[in-house]
């Protein structure tokens, strides 16, 4: 039988990145047109990324705000994969990067 309080002493550094980004989007007209292209940022986030990515449930239809999570062992590595979304997203034609933030804990 394995003992688990002896793995549960070792300590492991782990680092957690949280990421906030406004968008706008210009070709929306209403909010259907809002939610298909959401969806597809954060289905494409979720693919390339493997990251936790949540929307945050606003009426605007012209704006979304995203929220990215990713946890790595290395703090350098979860640093560079959010600023790698951050860029994958400023590169998709239908949306604009308004503002984001990352923090790392």
């Amino acid at each position: 039988m394995l003992d688990y309080r002896k793995s549960a002493t070792k300590s492991i550094a782990m680092t957690v990145g949280l990421m906030r980004i406004e968008l706008f989007i210009s070709d929306a007209n209403n909010l259907k047109d809002k939610r298909g292209v959401m969806r597809s940022v954060v289905d494409n986030l979720r693919r390339k990324f493997n990251v936790s990515v949540v929307e945050e449930g606003n009426e605007r239809w012209q704006r979304g705000v995203l929220g990215v999570v990713n946890i790595s062992s290395n703090r350098a590595k979860c640093n560079s994969t959010l600023n790698k979304v951050i860029e994958f997203i400023k590169s998709d034609p239908r949306v604009e990067v308004i503002d984001y933030s990352i923090e790392l804990l």
